[in-house]
């Protein structure tokens, strides 16, 4: 369920498929689709080496990433930038993927010192309890899936860091060059025709960020 699932449900069997969907942890969801043993990934970022083995369906929504600070913090930063140049440290989740964007901050030699490298996002909320850094990295929807999104809002106050542009990722083994390109061609056709907008709303109550701060202008360009 959610709004990647159902726009790529929609899309699907629109140009006469359909899609059985598999849990798998991140690295071999894009193992498999390397190797042909899944067909499909939602939510992937942009990233020119996977064009190698997967093809690019055009970009369909935004991801947030926000600086997770208590509630309780009397002044608020304006972004990543002015947060660290502060001199406040930051906690980031082992394994997660954040953008170029991002990135720079946390590799630049300047504010490495400041960069506190978290086991799981459930160990980041833990460090910053007891104050091992003042802010940590995250997705608002992966915070709220684990405590609840009224739990989220009491806790923390939330000041975007930047936001990724998702696309589907076909497995090139597995699909034929053709669907990859009817279903593109059709997602692009739903999108310009409000599909985005009419499934973000049926999760309105569950999202933490307005609809249209999901769909970044930038999401309306394909690669």
């Amino acid at each position: 369920i959610g709004i990647d699932a159902e726009i790529l449900i929609t899309v699907l069997e629109e140009i006469g498929c359909r899609v059985n969907f598999k849990v798998r942890p991140w690295k071999r969801t894009l193992l498999g689709i390397e190797h042909g043993k899944l067909d499909i990934a939602l939510g992937a970022s942009f990233k020119t080496e996977r064009a190698a083995f997967a093809y690019y369906s055009p970009p369909y929504r935004g991801q947030p990433h926000v600086i997770f600070e208590t509630a309780n913090r009397a002044k608020r930063p304006a972004s990543l930038e002015s947060f660290l140049k502060a001199g406040h440290t930051i906690g980031t989740v082992h394994g997660w993927h954040y953008t170029n964007g991002i990135r720079k901050f946390l590799d630049d030699p300047i504010y490495r010192s400041q960069v506190v490298i978290a086991s799981s996002i459930d160990g980041a909320m833990k460090m910053l309890d007891r104050g091992r850094f003042q802010g940590f990295l995250a997705n608002p929807s992966s915070v709220a899936g684990m405590i609840g999104k009224q739990e989220l809002l009491k806790r923390y106050v939330m000041t975007r860091a930047d936001i990724d542009i998702l696309h589907y990722l076909f497995s090139r083994k597995s699909v034929a060059a053709d669907i990859a390109a009817r279903f593109n061609r059709r997602l692009k056709e739903k999108l310009a025709a409000g599909l985005f907008f009419r499934i973000c709303k049926k999760f309105e109550t569950k999202l933490l960020s307005q609809c249209s701060f999901l769909a970044t202008a930038a999401a309306d360009n394909p690669r």
